[in-house]
């Protein structure tokens, strides 16, 4: 028995993903997936030296750099030019990642956040790659994006996925409490 009223849990970007193509989503939420390809291990890796960029401030861009060169055999076990080509583009995105890191006018708030709200019959937990917060208290959401391909500026207008992050700061989901409800935007930050 289907309980009609039961919470059906959504995570954004699995949001996004199903406007994209359903049938895709589907597959992948019933575990049909690739696997860990060195592109998915590669924007892991990117995303938690975000993460550990706004949590270890002292940590500099050098530090992280040798880190990925530490880190690259086991992330890419490919050879020759095809791995030095690869290990070239990763320290392209963590260099732009540190650029954009420096340029920020927003004071960081936190990075990989979580949240968890209810929407309708939606449960949405997901977990937010940055959040910043501007000189009036208002919460601006940042998706690191180590991907190829780019979305226009009106696609990236109606993203889900950003959607929800925003939502989740105005319905007070986050486990880290924030100052306000308040949200002054978002943005996705094409990192390779």
């Amino acid at each position: 028995v289907v309980d009609a009223d039961a919470l059906v849990p959504v995570s954004p970007s699995g949001a996004e993903s199903f406007t994209e193509c359903g049938l895709k989503w589907f597959l992948e939420k019933s575990g049909g997936t690739d696997g860990d390809s060195s592109a998915q291990l590669l924007g892991s890796v990117i995303h938690e030296f975000a993460r550990i960029k706004v949590d270890e401030p002292n940590v500099t861009d050098e530090q992280l750099l040798a880190k990925l060169d530490e880190a690259w055999p086991l992330i890419d076990d490919s050879e020759g030019w095809i791995s030095r080509t690869g290990l070239k583009r990763a320290k392209m995105m963590l260099t732009r990642f540190a650029d954009y890191h420096r340029a920020t006018d927003r004071t960081v708030v936190g990075a990989e956040m979580n949240f968890t709200i209810t929407v309708g019959r939606a449960l949405i937990k997901g977990n937010v790659d940055r959040i910043e917060v501007d000189s009036d208290g208002k919460h601006y959401i940042i998706d690191f994006k180590t991907g190829k391909n780019e979305i226009s500026g009106p696609k990236a207008a109606e993203n889900l996925q950003l959607a929800c992050y925003q939502l989740g700061v105005m319905l007070d989901g986050f486990e880290k409490k924030l100052q306000s409800r308040e949200v002054l935007g978002s943005e996705l930050v094409y990192l390779a």
